[in-house]
This record gives C-alpha cells, sequence and structure tokens, in this order.
C-alpha cells in the first residue's frame, strides 16, 4: 500500500518550500496525481510497457531522486535541480534516450551488469518507438507505435521480419495505452514518483558541482546510498548531468559496488534530446514486410495491445489498468 509514502510526502508539503523552477499550483497537481495513483491499490504491482523497458530502470533513478523533491533551502539543491529536470521533460513533446540499461546478473558481484548493447527510444504525445543496437550497427530488435498513422509495427532481426498491425479497429483503446506510455515517461515528478515503492536507496547523500561545457553551465548532481544489505552490502552511486539554462537532463551514470568487490558502471544515458521528430521506422531496409492483426487483451491489472501473425502472437504492448 502507499498510505505511508503519502503520509511521508504529506509532512514534507506542510514544511518545505517549492524548488524556484516548479510553476503555480504545482502542489495541487501533486496532491491530485497522488490521489488518482491511491484509487488503483493495485497499481504500485504493475511493470511499465515491455517494448520500453530499457527507459524504466533510467527513470527510477530520477524518482528516487524525486522522492525528496522538497527542500527548505532558499538554494536550489540536487533534489531542485532532478525536479526541474523531470518538470522540463514533462514540457516536451517528445524525449529521446540513447542508453545502455541494466541486466541482473548472478554472476556479478552486485548482482547488476550494464546491458552490453545500446537501446534508443523515443516517446511522444502520439508516437513511440525503440531499438536495440546490434554490433554492427544494425537493429537486433525494433519496435514502434503511432497514432496518427494508425501503425503498431515490431521488427525482429532473427527472423528478418518487419510486421504492421492496422490500429484503426482499435484505436480508442490504443490510444488510452499511448496515454500511458505519456504518463510514465513524460509526465514529471509525479510520474517516475510512482515508481518509488519499486526500489529504495538509504542513507542517501548528495552533492552537486558545476562545469562549463560549449559556454553552457552544467550541474552535475551526485546522489549515493545503500541499495541492498543482503547478501552482500551494496553501494549505489548515481550522477545526473543538467543544462542550468534549459533544466534539460543531458546523460547520467549509474554505478554500484558490492561490498569488497570494484565498483561497476551497469547503466548509462549516453545522450538525451528533446521535441524530436519519432522514426516512423527503424527496420532494415531489406526487411521482408508482412501485415499482422492488432487486438486487445484485458485482464484485471493490464490492458494489453496484442500483435499476432499467422495464429500466433509476435510481440504485445501492456499497459497498467
Amino acid at each position: 500500500m502507499l498510505e505511508p509514502f503519502e503520509e511521508k510526502l504529506g509532512e514534507l508539503l506542510e514544511t518545505a518550500r517549492p524548488a524556484p523552477a516548479l510553476s503555480e499550483g504545482w502542489q495541487a497537481r501533486a496532491m491530485a496525481r497522488m490521489a488518482a495513483v491511491a484509487g488503483k491499490a493495485d497499481r504500485k504491482e504493475t511493470v511499465p510497457m515491455r517494448r520500453l523497458a530499457y527507459a524504466m530502470a533510467f527513470l527510477l533513478v530520477i524518482g528516487l531522486a524525486a522522492a525528496g523533491m522538497f527542500t527548505r533551502s532558499r538554494r536550489p539543491d540536487g533534489k531542485a535541480l532532478l525536479i526541474s529536470a523531470a518538470q522540463a521533460m514533462e514540457a516536451a513533446n517528445s524525449v529521446h534516450w540513447l542508453l545502455h540499461g541494466t541486466n541482473n546478473d548472478p554472476n556479478s558481484p552486485s548482482g547488476l551488469a550494464m546491458m552490453s548493447q545500446p537501446a534508443e527510444i523515443w516517446v511522444g504525445r502520439r508516437a513511440a518507438a525503440m531499438h536495440v543496437i546490434g554490433p554492427n550497427g544494425v537493429p537486433l530488435m525494433a519496435a514502434g507505435i503511432n497514432l496518427d498513422t494508425n501503425e503498431d509495427w515490431d521488427y525482429s532481426a532473427e527472423t528478418g521480419v518487419r510486421n504492421s498491425g492496422d490500429l484503426t479497429p482499435v484505436a480508442k483503446q490504443a490510444a488510452g495505452i499511448m496515454d500511458k506510455v505519456c504518463d510514465l515517461y513524460l509526465s514529471g515528478p509525479m510520474g517516475p514518483m510512482q515508481l518509488i515503492t519499486k526500489i529504495t536507496l538509504t542513507q542517501v547523500q548528495e552533492s552537486v558541482t558545476t562545469e562549463v561545457r560549449d559556454g553552457r553551465e552544467i550541474a552535475v548532481v551526485t546522489q549515493t546510498g545503500i541499495l541492498k544489505t543482503s547478501p552482500r552490502v551494496v553501494r549505489e552511486r548515481d550522477v545526473f548531468q543538467i543544462d542550468r539554462e534549459t533544466n534539460h537532463l543531458l546523460g547520467m551514470q549509474r554505478y554500484v559496488q558490492a561490498e569488497g568487490s570494484d565498483e561497476q558502471l551497469v547503466q548509462t544515458v549516453e545522450q538525451a534530446t528533446y521535441n524530436v521528430p519519432i522514426p516512423a521506422d527503424l527496420a532494415p531496409d531489406d526487411a521482408v514486410r508482412k501485415s499482422a492483426t492488432v487486438s486487445i487483451q484485458e485482464s484485471d491489472k493490464y490492458i494489453s495491445l496484442v500483435m499476432s501473425a499467422d495464429g500466433k502472437e509476435i510481440c504485445r504492448t501492456d499497459a497498467p489498468r
């Protein structure tokens, strides 16, 4: 349940000053969003859209920072900088990430490892796309949804096939799923905050430094804390780079260190850009083009967009109800 978290948030709201970058009415919007979340008791157990899962760990880290977004200090600190970055993400028409995600790895001292292949993700109000890039620069897989063209598409290098499904018969449900994508990835501080129940750092400390890159002031926010204590103590260090003029988050690195072992880099965002076009197709030119059907499946927890061909499920997009 989320009640302890809401109580803590309420205490902070009563005593805190908002960060200077927050716009008028932010408290009412924050509490309204939290009330909506509390009305869905099982939402804390949901998972993000499978085909956009590479962005999740990145947003979890931002969510952890957002958990402490309020400060009594008149001077913006690391938390205020991160919440301003989340607001800038919310205001964007689209966001594009180039990143390496994190995998569970039982052979790693920390239990985590960085994915060997980078992924690119685009999320906008009317479309989303992603691909995982192979060693030769050719996508290992790619997928996308576009409400303007009414297309749901998917590509696999294993088959060499790009399947395309017409969203027209399920346009209303597909629009609802896209709304959830935007809420998850573009909704600023409240969206990431909903994910705090997934992961918790303790004994958090932070520091802020500034540097100049190409004539622009960049804030470097570093947060450290304890990720887990069993079976070994694992410390985490997260580093964020934020453009002070635009409040855009430009990149981040996530490090973990198991007790008695060296520090590991387990996640990076090499590039983050804003208000860019979302690709309509990321499959290679020589991909075989095939038609597929798209249907909706619903359960107590999810509404799913399912693509099928020749009687077999190709892929699905799960969104929390």
